[in-house]
């Protein structure tokens, strides 16, 4: 986001670092520290010239740390600020709206809230009312790619998931979903992602399946070749956490098909991408339906270049919407 402003050309950044990491928060006088940064903040904020230009873009906390962005919303708010409030999860949004809705309070007409997709704006009206917001997609920051991926000639496509392997991220589901269509021999089925959670991939040793080529964790290059060779990606997520993954971008850029469950920003998302979304409970029988079909592989095949051709106009509504709601936030007066 800042690196999106900083290209607009007509602001000077400061950046101040207000994060901790997980082993951070787990240390004895955290608390403290986490005080002490923050009153830096505020006193940086302070001594900074006044006047009409001061823009304030805060991500807000999760949880308990939420009671952390409403003491800053309302210094800022008090210290003339305009406020760019961005939201990356839906978690305070469905485990506690009332909390959430406060920060409407304690920012005034000066906060405006930044969303990832339209089904995360309406949970923040839905808890806080009627409130300033603009969209500022992950869409934004995947260009399409130059050269277009696939698998090639007439033989099995190439169905791809990567994750994490964690609880919800889906890939049992995508195993279970290789299971049914193992025999047809129309596509083969690859999973890549890291055992973040030992205990839970010694659990799902379906994984190990002759019938799923799990390659392990990829990075850098080994991750853009994997994204690259697949014709289909699938991403059958209920993670509690997933608001809008990367993952489905970086796959749509290089023309995949792209089916997902429709959690969290996924419906509207994936729609916009020309996939398809279905919902956790039947998503194994209706898309090995959809997917043991002679039509749906020739779409898939013939379809790669409308597909980033979708991708890309989708890319660039949303760079132009991203702008003009940027500008107008920072052109306005508190």
């Amino acid at each position: 986001m800042l690196r999106y402003i900083d290209d607009l050309g007509f602001f000077e950044i400061r950046r101040f670092d207000l994060s901790f990491s997980f082993a951070e928060r787990r240390r004895r006088f955290y608390i403290f520290s986490r005080l002490r940064r923050l009153w830096s903040f505020i006193v940086t904020a302070a001594l900074l010239p006044r006047g009409a230009g001061r823009v304030c873009y805060l991500v807000a906390d999760g949880n308990k740390g939420f009671y952390f962005t409403l003491g800053l919303l309302a210094v800022l708010r008090l210290l003339g600020y305009r406020i760019i409030l961005s939201v990356r999860s839906f978690r305070l949004l469905r485990s506690d709206p009332k909390l959430f809705a406060k920060s409407a309070a304690f920012g005034g007409r000066n906060l405006t809230y930044m969303t990832l997709c339209p089904a995360m704006t309406r949970s923040i009206v839905d808890a806080a009312g009627a409130v300033k917001h603009f969209e500022f997609s992950n869409i934004i920051f995947h260009a399409p790619q130059p050269e277009p991926g696939g698998s090639s000639g007439e033989g099995p496509l190439r169905v791809g998931f990567i994750s994490n392997i964690l609880p919800g991220k889906g890939a049992d589901v995508f195993e279970k979903l290789a299971g049914r269509l193992k025999d047809t021999g129309a596509y083969e089925f690859v999973l890549a992602g890291y055992a973040r959670d030992p205990e839970y991939f010694a659990s799902i040793g379906e994984l190990k399946q002759p019938w799923v080529d799990w390659v392990g964790g990829l990075e850098g290059d080994a991750k853009r070749d994997f994204l690259q060779g697949l014709d289909i990606f699938v991403f059958p997520t209920t993670y509690p956490d997933e608001a809008q993954p990367n993952v489905v971008f970086e796959a749509a850029t290089y023309g995949a098909f792209v089916i997902t469950t429709d959690i969290a920003c996924l419906a509207g998302d994936v729609a916009g991408l020309g996939g398809v979304t279905n919902p956790i409970d039947d998503f194994v029988d209706k898309v090995a339906a959809m997917l043991d079909s002679q039509t749906f592989r020739a779409t898939v095949r013939q379809g790669r270049a409308e597909r980033l051709a979708t991708y890309a106009h989708a890319r660039d509504a949303a760079r132009a919407n991203a702008d003009v709601a940027i500008r107008s936030v920072l052109d306005a007066a508190p």
